[in-house]
């Protein structure tokens, strides 16, 4: 859609900005695709003004989610856009779901943050909220990869017993080709903000 844009990822984790470096090479980025090590909540941000900030799934993780989006809408070039996508809700019944979302969110708490980070970005610069409906298995293999990373947390491995986190993990993984959809329902907050033009 924009074949001549220069685009900047940011992570502070060095290890994930090496992964993106390294398929970005793979993918044949033509020098266009750029990352780097940083701290996105510390202004300003590296390569600003931009013409697009763009955030998905990011303000649960931080302190003052709102604060801090309105923080990079003050990195935008004139005219440039600040694009923001936060989970408002995610509704299930499904026990296997409700399980892994269980132990998400107290772990998300438990650093200080929510994971529905949608209604706090709402209270600051509002959105508007679109309800994603999903396949079970793509619900599955989702939270599958996440409670990879997470389970050995100290948090977790103190909250769950690891019996438990390993059944958890068998399901979900058994469960990621299942087509079955209206299990689970993501209502995210979209956020567009642009900058005054010149």
């Amino acid at each position: 859609m924009f074949p001549a844009a220069t685009v900047l990822g940011l992570d502070r984790s060095a290890g994930f900005v090496e992964e993106a470096v390294g398929r970005a090479d793979d993918d044949g980025g033509g020098g266009r695709l750029r990352f780097r090590c940083a701290d996105v909540t510390a202004l300003p941000l590296p390569g600003a003004p931009a013409d697009l900030v763009f955030v998905r799934f990011l303000l649960a993780h931080l302190p003052e989610p709102g604060n801090v989006a309105q923080g990079w809408a003050t990195q935008l070039r004139a005219g440039g856009v600040l694009a923001v996508e936060e989970v408002e809700d995610i509704a299930t019944e499904d026990l296997d779901f409700t399980s892994y979302l269980s132990l998400t969110r107290g772990l998300v708490a438990h650093g200080g943050s929510d994971m529905y980070a949608g209604p706090l970005l709402a209270r600051s610069l509002g959105g508007q909220v679109v309800t994603v409906a999903v396949t079970a298995g793509d619900a599955a293999t989702l939270f599958s990869l996440n409670l990879e990373t997470i389970r050995h947390d100290p948090w977790v491995v103190a909250a769950r017993p690891a019996e438990e986190v390993d059944a958890l993990a068998r399901r979900l993984a058994e469960r990621r080709a299942d087509p079955r959809t209206g299990v689970i329902t993501w209502a995210l907050r979209q956020l567009v903000l642009r900058a005054p033009a010149p």
